[in-house]
């Protein structure tokens, strides 16, 4: 058994444990008991991978973020960042290195941040620090957008390109903040910030969350680029990093996947199940049945991505398979796990994209109990 720390990165709009009066993002995996310790950094809810995983390198081991000159360079933005009092972060695991390794936890976009933060510490990107893959013990991804996710082409990203419209920026911004805020909690509307300090992008006190939005979408160097949320998470964003993220041979993947859609009759689409969150069923209907002409990519089929949770394709959850696949492995129950591929776990049928995390239907909690319980013993007996 080991007693290496868990990091819980949290998805798109998402937020820390201190945020939100204490309202829960990770739901029960933070009162279930497990052997090592549990972290929850805070990262930017709509910042790229790169940034994101930078937040979460130095919110463990301390200081101030570094986001690296040349990618701060390439698109303009500041180099360092501290917390919100202007001062650098005490750090979480200031001991973290290969001999104190972490498990990395992700939910939603936390699954590609935490791939991205991986392949920053095998590619020692961490200026003044001899990082390695290493240092990551095992790497879990829940309702993980591996592939990319079909839905923000729903929300005003182009089909062509992967960035986000310039007509549509405002609309891009207003209609994902506003529908994740419905479906999770509405406090995130009164008292939300975006972390976008690197931006010169901070929230001024009393500022309306829309006056806020759009002073965001006129941002051009920022949401009309490929340094944010909108593009990382297109299919377009994931084309690119899967060809240059890998798995590493002694690191253990793991992929838990979400489904709340089904198929009638003779019908090919999927449709949201009748108990999925109404703010969901939109979506996840959407995503059941769009078609893509022209095809977003070679050898790309409508409907691998059609069965879904509301947010994301269960095919883009599995494992990261485009341009081509990575190495994986389907469950088998008794068998020892094998590092340096991809475990696909069951799948969580009749789980939506929020039911796993911050807002789980009453028959649900002790059922999301029990998945972090076995989650963390899991991840305690590599």
């Amino acid at each position: 058994m080991n007693m290496h720390p868990v990091v819980l990165v949290h998805g798109l709009f998402g937020w820390g444990v201190d945020e939100l009066f204490g309202f829960n993002y990770w739901g029960e995996a933070e009162h279930v008991e497990g052997l090592g310790p549990r972290i929850f950094p805070s990262v930017g809810p709509i910042s790229s991978l790169h940034d994101r995983a930078c937040e979460v390198f130095y919110q463990l081991k301390g200081g101030t973020i570094d986001y690296g000159q040349e990618h701060a360079n390439k698109f303009r933005h500041a180099r360092f960042k501290n917390d919100k009092n202007g001062m650098p972060f005490n750090g979480y695991y200031r001991e973290w290195d290969e001999q104190h390794p972490i498990h990395l936890v992700g939910h939603s976009m936390g699954a590609p941040t935490i791939r991205m933060l991986q392949h920053l510490l095998a590619t020692q990107a961490f200026e003044g620090y001899d990082t390695s893959a290493n240092w990551v013990k095992s790497i879990s991804t829940i309702s993980g957008v591996n592939n990319g996710s079909t839905l923000v082409y729903m929300l005003g990203v182009s089909e062509e390109t992967g960035h986000i419209k310039p007509n549509s920026a405002v609309h891009f911004l207003v209609s994902v903040f506003e529908f994740l805020a419905a479906a999770n909690n509405p406090l995130l509307k009164k008292i939300y910030d975006l972390d976008l300090e690197q931006w010169g992008l901070p929230r001024q006190p009393g500022e309306p969350l829309v006056q806020f939005l759009r002073r965001i979408a006129n941002h051009t160097a920022f949401i009309l680029g490929e340094d944010n949320a909108g593009y990382d998470l297109s299919i377009q964003g994931a084309l690119r990093w899967n060809s240059i993220i890998q798995e590493h041979p002694h690191t253990y993947y793991f992929s838990y996947n979400t489904n709340q859609t089904m198929r009638i009759l003779m019908l090919p689409y999927s449709l949201p199940r009748p108990n999925m969150n109404p703010l969901l069923a939109a979506s996840a209907y959407w995503m059941g049945h769009h078609t893509f002409d022209p095809p977003l990519y070679s050898g790309f089929h409508d409907a691998d991505w059609w069965p879904n949770d509301g947010q994301v394709s269960v095919w883009s959850q599995e494992f990261p398979r485009i341009p081509t696949e990575h190495p994986h492995r389907g469950y088998i129950e008794g068998a020892a796990f094998v590092p340096g591929l991809w475990q696909v776990m069951p799948e969580l049928t009749d789980w939506d994209h929020f039911d796993i995390v911050a807002l789980p239907e009453p028959w649900q909690v002790q059922k999301q109990a029990q998945f972090y319980k076995e989650l963390f013993l899991r991840l305690s007996s590599l």
